[in-house]
């Protein structure tokens, strides 16, 4: 069936643009036009492909390997012809791009006749737009990352450190602390390169100022090359790691068709499918009386509070979970006998399951408190970001880009649930789809970060390829 597809649309003589002008040809009997057509789709799909497909095949890999579509075939005409092949195939495609161009025209100039009739107004209009357009093309593309780092750890004097060429062995972070490959495998998929590490004090801070790096190295090479583009935006967002990083975001001002962020892990991912995310702040009154005296008369919150722990699904704690298995992370706990506070992340891919957990909070302070009292337990329950993903699959040419981008630089994309979130969720419900790129980053939020230089590199080339695939991606969709 798909290649019933292709052949329909490979020189368009089946349900593409070529029907109007065969419909328009002066000839004896239509079956003549219809065979004329017919060998025109032989000619392209049998003999043109075949060869194409041929000097691409006879090839050395290695000369285009991540190479695509127009880019493959030159550098296999490059091959055999030498530099006669580059030049030939540049002319055939600009021949091609401008014969296609002035039949386009053709055709809408006689829709507009027949629409409006073939007078000066309606036609002058139609030029003057047809104009306008030639300056109107590609997808305005944002990037974004985020300035602030996690809050598990301190990010002062932060002191980086360069392990060139690391053999695949135990590093040394300080004369204590060590990072070991058993413990943490990523590293053993980096062997040979240059890491960046801590020097076990502090965090690295990568997560995300190694997005912030890849995307101005991106645009500064873009610049230097002159390489064409659309339309970017660019914004570095604060607050990302408390939930915060969009509450000021103004998409009057960053006007893109789809964004990205940069601000994962492995390099070859996009992702579009997070958690739903939402925060629980639970404060629990209690009665202080000295303990001489306290029979029926005492409540104890901090007791209290881990009365409501033991109340969530033990199932549920993230030590104890992976994939799209949802968790309920207590993230702060602070009490004494009278007052006590507890905050907690409630995070679940799934959108049913979600609202489940984040019942469950609700239903077990309604429980002590009808046991305790009346305003024993306060909470207060607030979302923090959505699932991207039923969005992002209504236009995919976002996740399509992506993954060309990351084809083009010889990496393989895949796309895996996200466990966390970034801002780039809480932009695409803002009315702005927004997946996530990797950074080539790992082991976030804590002393035993580190980033690969080489990765970080990649994501460079990765970026520059997305700034400048947009516009074929949309006119393909456009099709």
């Amino acid at each position: 069936m798909n290649g019933a597809k292709r052949g329909l649309f490979s020189n368009e003589a089946g349900s593409g643009s070529a029907p109007c002008a065969a419909a328009a040809a002066d000839i004896s009997h239509p079956a003549k036009e219809g065979l004329l057509q017919a060998l025109g789709v032989f000619i392209d799909t049998l003999v043109i492909c075949s060869c194409s497909a041929m000097i691409m095949l006879l090839t050395p890999e290695e000369l285009t390997r991540g190479l695509e579509g127009m880019d493959l075939l030159q550098a296999a005409m490059g091959y055999h012809l030498g530099e006669f092949g580059v030049i030939f195939t540049a002319v055939i495609l600009w021949l091609f791009s401008f014969s296609t161009f002035l039949g386009i025209l053709f055709y809408a100039r006689s829709n507009v006749a027949y629409l409006f009739g073939d007078s000066w107004g309606s036609q002058t209009l139609y030029k003057l737009l047809a104009l306008a357009m030639l300056f109107v093309g590609g997808l305005a593309i944002g990037l974004n990352a985020h300035m602030d780092t996690a809050t598990d750890l301190t990010g002062t004097n932060v002191r980086p450190r360069i392990i060139r060429a690391y053999d695949g062995g135990i590093i040394d972070l300080n004369e204590e602390i060590q990072m070991d490959p058993q413990q943490f495998p990523i590293l053993k998929e980096h062997i040979g390169d240059d890491l960046i590490v801590t020097d076990g004090n502090t965090l690295l801070g990568a997560d995300d100022k190694a997005g912030i790096a890849i995307i101005m190295t991106a645009l500064e090479q873009m610049i230097e090359r002159q390489m064409p583009h659309g339309d970017i935006y660019v914004a570095f967002t604060p607050d990302e790691e408390v939930g915060r990083g969009t509450e000021h975001f103004d998409l009057n001002k960053f006007r893109a068709d789809f964004a990205y962020t940069v601000d994962g892990g492995a390099i070859n991912e996009i992702d579009y499918e997070n958690f739903n995310a939402a925060q629980a702040q639970i404060t629990i009154q209690g009665k202080s009386i000295h303990p001489g005296t306290a029979k029926n008369k005492m409540v104890n919150a901090s007791l209290l509070a881990m009365q409501f722990h033991a109340l969530l699904p033990i199932e549920q704690n993230p030590a104890y979970t992976e994939g799209y298995e949802g968790f309920n992370h207590l993230l702060h706990l602070q009490g004494e006998c009278d007052h006590a506070q507890m905050t907690y992340i409630i995070r679940n891919h799934d959108d049913a399951k979600f609202e489940a957990q984040k019942q469950l909070f609700i239903d077990n302070c309604a429980f002590l408190n009808k046991r305790y009292g009346d305003g024993t337990f306060t909470l207060k329950l607030v979302d923090q970001y959505r699932n991207m993903r039923s969005i992002i699959e209504k236009d995919m040419r976002v996740i399509e880009l992506a993954k060309r981008a990351i084809a083009a630089a010889g990496e393989t994309p895949v796309s895996s649930p996200v466990r966390g979130g970034t801002d780039g969720a809480a932009l695409t419900y803002m009315g702005m789809p927004c997946p996530n790129f990797g950074t080539g980053s790992y082991n976030h939020h804590g002393r035993y970060e580190f980033a690969s230089i080489a990765d970080m590199t990649k994501m460079v080339e990765i970026i520059t390829n997305v700034l400048t695939l947009s516009k074929a991606v949309s006119e393909e969709f456009a099709q």
